[in-house]
């Protein structure tokens, strides 16, 4: 499954950073999106997504560039979770980006 790239939180539980997570945010090529009969809603970035159960899929963040693979899944890596959570600002991620920061040795 080479088009699908799990975001965010599941991708820092399957790297074994966070021990869990309330939803799974996943992206991926805008072909494989349109084809979802989910609802839709407007997530981060203010851009449309799809959800479905506890899953959230988008398109605007799928970059299989910056991956790491876990257990054969495609997974952000550190460093485009750390832009992604810098470039979102929320209150609820900055004791993440701190650690981040410092774990990647950009602090």
């Amino acid at each position: 499954m080479n088009r699908v790239v799990i975001l965010s939180g599941a991708s820092l539980v399957l790297q074994n950073y966070i021990p869990e997570t309330d939803d799974i945010d996943i992206s991926t090529t805008k072909l494989v999106y349109n084809h979802l009969d989910w609802q839709c809603k407007i997530g981060a970035f203010n851009t449309e997504i799809k959800y479905f159960d506890v899953f959230e899929i988008g398109y605007n963040l799928y970059n299989p560039n910056q991956i790491v693979v876990v257990e054969g899944y495609m997974c952000a890596n550190l460093r485009s979770i750390l832009d992604t959570k810098v470039a979102l600002n929320r209150e609820k991620d900055k004791n993440l980006i701190v650690r981040l920061k410092k774990d990647l040795f950009l602090d």
